[in-house]
């Protein structure tokens, strides 16, 4: 598999893979702290054609 930081669509769609930190949360419920491990995202940013579009320029 290759890795991609990010995959630009030009004009239209930009892509970034993003690292998030290990971190403690905790459950609503009962107000446990829960371990949530590092991992990964993706960031999504419209490009200006597509916010053109969007206006209805």
């Amino acid at each position: 598999m290759v890795e991609v930081e990010v995959v630009v669509r030009r004009c239209f769609l930009t892509f970034e893979r993003t690292h998030r930190a290990a971190r403690t949360a905790r459950n609503p419920q009962t107000g446990d702290p829960i371990d949530i491990p590092a991992g990964y995202s993706v960031n999504v940013s419209a490009g200006s054609k597509l916010k053109e579009a969007a206006k209805g320029k």
